[in-house]
């Protein structure tokens, strides 16, 4: 019975040995990368971006209202106007005082020279170069 496993034994590391089956030995160590530094200069962290809230406001004349919000980013002014269909507008503004009222209008300039100004109460006025378009409530400090 001994010979039989014996052959047995034998006929199985002869027949993986033909068929290029190796065993490898068991590692005991195992090698690991080490991980990624990540250096922080003074440059990169100078140019974070510094975003600044100016108001926050809702467009009635759109079907569902319109979100317009106006923040200060790294010294730029955005008007972002999200649609009730989720799509959105991004604009930058320039802001100018104009006959003693804070008047922001597109940078690359509007056809009909539409212009917006925040009233005392916060509401977001809209004209153009005819006058008053309408008023968009004011929905957040």
């Amino acid at each position: 019975m001994k010979r039989i496993l014996l052959l047995i034994l034998v006929i199985g590391v002869l027949f993986s040995s033909a068929c290029g089956v190796t065993e490898e030995p068991a590692s005991t160590t195992e090698t690991t990368e080490p991980a990624p530094t990540t250096i922080e200069s003074s440059s990169q962290a100078e140019d974070a971006k510094t975003v600044e809230d100016i108001g926050q406001w809702i467009d009635e004349a759109w079907p569902g209202g319109a979100i317009m919000t106006m923040t200060r980013e790294n010294g730029s002014i955005i008007l972002e106007i999200e649609f009730n269909d989720d799509s959105r507008n991004r604009e930058e503004m320039v802001e100018e005082t104009v006959a003693g009222e804070q008047r922001f209008e597109e940078k690359l300039g509007s056809v009909l020279g539409e212009y917006y100004v925040i009233t005392a109460t916060g509401d977001l006025d809209m004209y153009d170069e005819i006058g008053y378009i309408r008023t968009a409530a004011k929905i957040k400090d």
